[in-house]
């Protein structure tokens, strides 16, 4: 490995590298104890070694460190990254806004980037194919990703308040193969900095929610050029402009408005024309009836995830919910009981998580009926309201923390479930029924007959220990 550090070498002098690099392997090897920063230099020595390092199992290791503890500064971005490789041909995604990332990003690491480093990054990253931006990203880097990587598909702008709507236009005429866009959160981009997005027709998932420059006419004329598969809006948009949008979107399989003032006109326009729909985000959707909340289930029969936080939800909304439901948040819906969630365990077998959270009608039946119902699932959530017993509880915590780490968050994703009749998805489903089944014989609920007798037990001999006391006039509090 010294080699490596100590610089390039010619071809002529390297000439048995080649035979040398066929035999690392890059995760089992020599080169998987290097550092990151070593395996950065690796790349210099020759080309043969060059091949290597551009395995995706070489930095595998170093993904896991740095979506754990580790966080990526300017300094290491660049010596990395830059220093042996001023352009990275073979990088097709960088992400540094998630908490987990390719190269390793905290939320702190976002701070840290600066905008010179970013224009760096945008500028030698040619075949740049993915992008999840920082929050320090400005309106410069934007100009020199327009320049530089002109085969860009998925740009993520989550809360990037610096970026301008002269940028994001520039943005918009180079850039005309992309089909994820994501402004959330950028307060300073208006309607007309998106319209050109809408002109290419190649958009496939929308997202403006909390952008407040964003109002709805961009919306409308995306979804009407465009076809659209998922869309996420919020109160930044207008209602009717939310009407337009959903008519024009007849292929939406994913449609978020939380927090929104969409109402029933809008659900009866996304029931006659968006019958495909596997994803529905009505989150704190205050003017909504329950008018309209019934007529989903009947309607959207391969809806995957329903999402009713704060609705004016009641028992007679759940009757009919289609089987195919994975995912049910009810989260604060008070008017609910056990009778509606009793019919949710009869209708919708496939249920991987419900929350529960908050609804003050229920009790200890509703819980033993969907676990005893609902084979798949792994996760429920529940309040620490006295409407729940103590056991229950508790149980209810081991359960998610036992079972429910099992389901990947991937089986939730409605480009992913499109193609779950696979027979790896089946696979994952029975294993995890197996290990669902091990774990409930192993820590079985409070309602079970042997925990119910194992309880009626303790307590008989509780009742004898006080009645030997009592006959030979000892008191309990003497001991």
């Amino acid at each position: 490995m010294e080699i490596a550090k100590r610089g390039r070498l010619d071809d002529a002098r390297a000439w048995w590298l080649p035979r040398l690099a066929i035999a690392l392997e890059p995760s089992v090897g020599p080169l998987a104890f290097l550092e990151f920063i070593e395996r950065a230099r690796v790349e210099a020595v020759s080309r043969a070694w060059r091949q290597e390092t551009r395995a995706r199992c070489f930095w595998t290791r170093f993904v896991r460190e740095f979506g754990g503890t580790t966080a990526i500064d300017d300094a290491l971005l660049i010596q990395c990254l830059f220093m042996k490789s001023p352009n990275l041909t073979w990088l097709r995604r960088l992400d540094l806004g998630s908490p987990c990332i390719g190269f390793g990003a905290t939320q702190g690491a976002q701070e840290r980037l600066t905008a010179g480093t970013l224009r760096v990054v945008c500028d030698r990253c040619p075949a740049l194919e993915e992008f999840v931006a920082p929050n320090s990203i400005n309106d410069a880097c934007v100009e020199a990703l327009a320049a530089r990587c002109q085969n860009l598909t998925k740009l993520t702008l989550r809360e990037c308040f610096n970026i301008t709507p002269e940028s994001m236009s520039v943005l918009a005429t180079r850039c005309t193969t992309i089909t994820h866009l994501d402004v959330t959160s950028c307060y300073q981009i208006t309607d007309a900095s998106i319209w050109p997005f809408g002109d290419h027709g190649n958009l496939t998932h929308l997202y403006v929610s909390d952008s407040e420059g964003i109002t709805g006419p961009a919306v409308e004329h995306i979804a009407t050029i465009c076809n659209l598969k998922r869309l996420e809006m919020s109160s930044n948009v207008a209602t009717a402009s939310m009407k337009v949008a959903i008519a024009a979107s007849p292929s939406l399989l994913c449609l978020e408005t939380p927090e929104s003032d969409i109402t029933d006109d809008c659900i009866d326009v996304l029931i006659s024309t968006c019958s495909d729909l596997k994803r529905l985000n009505l989150v704190a959707c205050d003017d909504l009836t329950d008018k309209s909340l019934k007529k989903i289930g009947p309607s959207f029969r391969s809806l995957e995830q329903l999402r009713l936080t704060s609705c004016d939800v009641d028992d007679t909304s759940l009757r009919d919910l289609p089987p195919s439901l994975r995912v049910l948040d009810l989260e604060e819906c008070e008017r609910l009981t056990d009778v509606g969630i009793l019919c949710v365990a009869a209708k919708c077998r496939d249920l991987r998580m419900i929350n529960l959270k908050n609804c003050s009608g229920l009790s200890d039946a509703s819980i033993e009926e969907l676990v005893s119902s609902l084979p798949l699932l792994g996760k429920i959530y529940i309040d620490t309201s006295h409407n729940f017993s103590s056991d229950v509880r508790v149980w209810c915590l081991l359960f998610n923390r036992g079972v429910g780490y099992m389901h990947s968050d991937s089986l939730f994703d409605p480009e992913v479930i499109t193609t779950r009749a696979d027979s790896g998805f089946r696979d994952a489903d029975s294993v995890f029924a197996r290990r669902r089944a091990a774990f409930l014989v192993e820590r079985p609920p409070p309602w079970d007959p042997r925990v119910r007798e194992k309880m009626r037990e303790t307590e008989r001999l509780a009742n004898e220990n006080l009645a030997w006391l009592a006959s030979n006039g000892i008191e309990p509090g003497d001991f």
